[in-house]
């Protein structure tokens, strides 16, 4: 029965595996605005979802590993932790997107503003491709963790 369960999940395992290097990624922004949090409210914002981003991904992760591919049984308070960082990572990542389609529509505006600061447009093409992608992995690994948790919620004592 496992092999079966580990090939079922796969998708799933897949994308959180991606999802969870993307967040170590984010890691490096979450020192960052540690140091220069100091009492600038859109900075602790920005703090907060991705400190959730990364909860969410690390309890998705012990998730996906003892209820998805072992069956065993896991404390509801994981349960508790995925939702409410899910909630966030979903919101947070659901606006990025908004905001990543309305500079995509200014993108001539961008790409003077890159050349105007000598940066190279196609690493500026490459990391909002990037980020775009990521963003969207994101929402749709929420979406499925959703739905796992409702279907498993017998997997929680």
């Amino acid at each position: 029965m496992l092999p079966n369960i580990k090939k079922r999940f796969i998708i799933y395992r897949i994308i959180g595996n991606i999802n969870n290097g993307i967040t170590i990624l984010f890691l490096l922004n979450i020192v960052y605005y540690i140091f220069s949090a100091g009492f600038q409210p859109p900075i602790f914002i920005l703090l907060f979802c991705n400190l959730s981003m990364l909860i969410y991904f690390s309890s998705s992760l012990v998730f996906g590993r003892n209820v998805l591919n072992k069956g065993s049984l896991i404390n509801k308070r994981i349960r508790d932790w995925i939702k409410v960082n899910a909630l966030v990572t979903f919101i947070s990542s659901t606006l990025m997107i908004l905001l990543m389609i309305s500079a995509f529509s200014n993108w001539n505006n961008l790409k003077a503003k890159a050349l105007q600061n000598k940066f190279p447009v196609e690493y500026f093409q490459f990391a909002f491709s990037f980020l775009f992608i990521s963003f969207i992995l994101f929402i749709v690994h929420v979406l499925m963790t959703w739905y796992y948790l409702k279907k498993f919620n017998d997997h929680f004592i």
